[in-house]
């Protein structure tokens, strides 16, 4: 189990000296454009929500000319607030937001991970990528609901002194499994692995996911940074499946 972790854990360095031998470094444009795509949209949409709150408090006490000071400390930090939920919130959605979003380019990343480790090439269709985005996207949602349903039962035991202590760790366990599920699954297309398959290798290797999604599930927890900086690590754990995936085990 633990040798298993570690292989997956180490997926995303062995995906380094990958890229650098095969001249790979145009896969991270990608990460690059959505990162700064999104560093904008949530901006906007968490000043957007931060005025509309502090807009909601002001209009209760007065107008701005007759509000006294204690009002217009209440609404700065209403705005402060709904900001610091706003990004907050990108730690728990984040993760699949990114999965989502780069679902196109993974499901190339991970083709072109399987061509260029093992020779083997699919014949390009355009439904045949279709499908593959589709099954990606499907995969990533399906992963977000049972992370959430079971988030929700680790935040119910929390209330247990005994599962206290725990809680964080139980987190972190839960979503590192299933962000590492999510980018394996795109080798897994890529192999022609059918999405029950699929769904029984991830059970039978827990622990080779668990080390799949360690460094991504790390990641997206930074406030603020953490989903551009696991924008440019998912290519690496994709590729990095392909490299250290455990054949007699598929």
């Amino acid at each position: 189990m633990i040798k298993a972790y570690l292989r997956g854990a180490s997926a995303p360095i062995s995906a380094l000296d990958f890229v650098k031998r095969h001249g790979l470094w145009r896969l991270f444009l990608c990460p690059l454009a959505l990162s700064a795509v999104l560093f904008v949209c949530i901006h906007f949409a968490a000043a957007s929500v931060g005025t509309a709150v502090a807009d909601a408090i002001s209009g209760r006490i007065g107008s701005a000319d007759e509000m006294p000071v204690w009002g217009s400390v209440l609404s700065w930090a209403g705005y402060l607030m709904a900001r610091i939920v706003m990004f907050v919130a990108m730690v728990y959605v984040g993760g699949y937001l990114v999965l989502l979003l780069m679902s196109p380019m993974l499901s190339y990343v991970a083709s072109l991970a399987v061509f260029r480790h093992t020779g083997r090439r699919e014949p390009w269709a355009m439904a045949s990528f279709v499908h593959d985005v589709l099954r990606g996207i499907a995969i990533s949602m399906r992963n977000m609901l049972m992370q959430a349903l079971l988030l929700l039962v680790v935040f119910v035991a929390g209330f247990i002194p005994v599962v206290t202590p725990l809680t964080p760790v139980l987190y972190w366990l839960v979503s590192a499994f299933y962000y590492g599920f999510s980018m394996a699954d795109y080798v897994f297309e890529a192999r022609r692995m059918s999405i029950s398959a699929s769904v029984a290798f991830a059970r039978r290797n827990r622990a080779y996911m668990l080390g799949l999604g360690t460094l991504f599930a790390l990641l997206v927890g930074i406030p603020f940074v953490g989903i551009y900086l696991a924008a440019f690590i998912s290519p690496l754990v994709v590729i990095g499946t392909e490299l250290t995936i455990d054949e007699s085990s598929l």
